[in-house]
């Protein structure tokens, strides 16, 4: 082999990760700010948590930095708004889309290289570069990239948790990097505490089993690492189902929430089947009736990846149970070990698109072994005709299979810059922040009552004037469904939501849906997208 081809074949190994990241990178950072335009509310419920912490240090129900927050009544995750802090500090104590997106854009561009990295140590080099450019271009990871719900931090600390367990095995330090990720993973979503340690447990098993751990000082630290990280949750949990009283941990909080939400597990064997019906249906259709998560016809991973991903797990059972057969060490089963994880979490709880996002990342690793295999196999088949034919049918297939995954690309990344991003405004209550600071200040002027349609969900508006939860706790009024205010404050002007129509008054200012522009003709009245400031 000649030095010429040397160069070349290792300037291909480095240059085609980084494109294929540059790709990644552009469709995810393209006016990442503003498609989607507006915050959809859980994404505002977190980000207010986040400057009320940065303000005053305290959540919506008043607690000193939670470790779950009690936001709607029923939790929300905590972990995102706390990555918001660095960046609300940039931006001189301000929240806009870029605070809140940044930790989830980060994460999700981490994400990408993680995979590389992963798959190339679980497989080869070839299934890295596939897994890489599938995790690049699938619709799932894109849009969760470009908006920040929290709970979609949970699937790159898990790849990042895999990763550096994986090099671990080889290098132990990298262990305690592993148990950060998993322990901060538990802080992303509740829906996976279940399942976190099951996964962990069973990669622990199977890798002493065949001798890949060793019992250390890396091994043992890295394991108290993850206990001391989950500490708080668990002391959460106990407190919750009153085992414990409320306490403080320094300046954080584990405190009794209004409403627990418990009882959301299967309970029959009943259950289990129709959660495992619901799970398959979900990954069949790939669609969840929400417009704003998913573009029709291109689901979570397009139709051909899909084909992909069966292939991709059938062979991954063939090469598990060789490897029980031969009771030889095969790394892929710690990929098999985070499917199954997905598994048992849709067989115990009826799983969304969100709530099972544990599983799209190893899936599309998954269509990558599935892409590989396939080529492979048509290689294998021709090569009893004549190794040449084998090899240009090979190279043939492999690129009618990337351009028909970058044909679908196209076309979804085209649709999503234009048509959703004209039906997405709507959802993510887009034009509400002007909307909202100028009834406010109009209310200022006029001395009136500003009164908001409920549409316009109460996290939005005080994201929008930016009234930290410590003014807002001192003057709010609660409706009968708690925690959801009736009234509350900004300065002088006393803010309603919900508007009565049959009992409008002219001493109000109303801030309402299109739709309802036609109770208030003759009104003075000022647009901002689907939304009216009138009085």
């Amino acid at each position: 082999m000649n030095r010429k081809h040397i160069t070349f074949t290792a300037s291909y190994k480095f240059i085609l990760p980084c494109l294929i990241f540059l790709t990644g990178a552009a469709v995810r950072l393209y006016l990442f700010g503003s498609v989607p335009a507006g915050y959809q509310m859980d994404e505002a419920y977190g980000a207010w948590n986040a400057f009320s912490l940065y303000h005053c240090g305290i959540d919506s129900a008043g607690y000193s930095y939670p470790v779950y927050f009690e936001a709607w009544g029923g939790g929300q995750n905590a972990l995102n708004s706390y990555l918001m802090l660095p960046w609300i500090a940039l931006f001189n104590g301000h929240v806009n889309s870029y605070v809140i997106r940044l930790p989830q854009v980060l994460l999700s561009l981490t994400t990408l290289i993680a995979v590389y990295f992963l798959t190339k140590k679980l497989f080869d080099r070839n299934t890295a570069y596939w897994s890489m450019f599938l995790v690049t271009i699938c619709p799932w990871h894109i849009m969760m990239s470009r908006w920040g719900l929290e709970s979609n931090l949970a699937p790159g600390f898990l790849i990042l948790g895999l990763c550096f367990f994986v090099y671990g095995l080889d290098f132990e330090p990298l262990m305690a990097a592993s148990a950060v990720c998993y322990g901060l993973v538990l802080y992303c979503y509740a829906t996976i505490w279940p399942i976190v340690p099951i996964m962990l447990g069973l990669q622990i098993l199977y890798c002493l089993i065949h001798h890949r751990i060793k019992i250390s000082v890396w091994t043992i630290s890295s394991l108290i690492l993850l206990v001391l990280a989950a500490a708080p949750l668990i002391c959460f949990l106990f407190v919750n189902m009153g085992m414990l009283p409320s306490f403080k941990i320094g300046i954080f909080s584990v405190y009794q929430m209004t409403y627990f939400r418990s009882g959301e597990l299967a309970h029959s064997l009943s259950d289990c089947w129709a959660n495992f019906k619901n799970m398959c249906h979900l990954f069949l259709y790939q669609d969840n009736l929400r417009p704003y998560d998913i573009i029709l016809p291109y689901g979570f991973f397009y139709n051909p990846g899909r084909c992909f991903i069966v292939i991709g797990i059938a062979m991954l059972f063939w090469r598990f149970i060789k490897s029980l057969f031969s009771k030889s060490y095969d790394p892929s089963v710690l990929l098999i070990i985070q499917l199954a994880g997905a598994g048992l979490l849709g067989i115990m709880i009826t799983v969304s698109m969100t709530q099972i996002n544990c599983a799209y990342i190893p899936l599309m690793i998954a269509g990558a072994v599935g892409v590989i295999a396939s080529v492979r196999l048509l290689g294998s088949f021709l090569q009893k005709v004549s190794q040449k034919y084998a090899t240009v049918a090979a190279y043939i297939l492999s690129f009618c299979i990337l351009l028909t995954f970058l044909y679908q690309f196209g076309n979804f990344t085209r649709e999503y810059f234009t048509s959703y991003r004209e039906l997405v405004s709507a959802y993510f209550q887009d034009g509400t922040d002007e909307a909202v600071r100028t009834a406010c200040r109009i209310a200022e002027e006029e001395k009136r009552n500003l009164v908001i349609e409920d549409a316009l969900k109460y996290p939005n508006v005080l994201l929008s004037l930016e009234i930290p939860a410590d003014s807002y706790l001192e003057t709010v009024t609660y409706s009968d469904i708690h925690p959801a205010p009736a009234s509350f404050q900004k300065g002088n002007v006393t803010i309603y939501m919900g508007i009565d129509f049959e009992q409008l008054s002219n001493n109000n200012v109303y801030l309402i849906y299109f739709t309802d522009i036609d109770r208030f003709e003759g009104w003075k009245n000022i647009s901002y997208g689907y939304w009216y400031v009138v009085y």
